[in-house]
């Protein structure tokens, strides 16, 4: 459904997501800091505790998946408080800043 701008009519709006962009963040940031602190408090499931290459590769892969799950979960969550609460749009012809009621 395409959106107004109230200024100039335009149909050129577009979601600014700015909760989408920093709950990502922080998803990604909490999913990492998860995972290293699991592993600090020496939480292991299955894995032996070894210092070999194929142990730091393995670890790489852990905080980058568990960074990649945070962060997908934070966009979903920004994405729905930018719908659901904020509804922020920017108007792609005139520049202008503006919110737009669900209905």
């Amino acid at each position: 459904m395409p959106i107004n701008c109230p200024s100039c009519g335009s149909l050129t709006a577009t979601p600014k997501a700015l909760a989408k962009t920093v709950f990502s963040l922080a998803g990604a940031f909490a999913g990492a800091a998860l995972y290293a602190a699991s592993r600090r408090n020496g939480i292991s499931i299955g894995k032996p505790k070894g210092r070999s290459i194929t142990g730091i590769a393995d670890a790489v892969f852990r905080i980058a998946t568990s960074s990649a799950t945070g962060c997908i979960t934070g966009a979903r969550l920004g994405d729905e408080i930018d719908l659901q609460v904020l509804g922020n749009y920017k108007c792609g012809g005139c520049g202008t800043s503006f919110s737009c009621p669900q209905g």
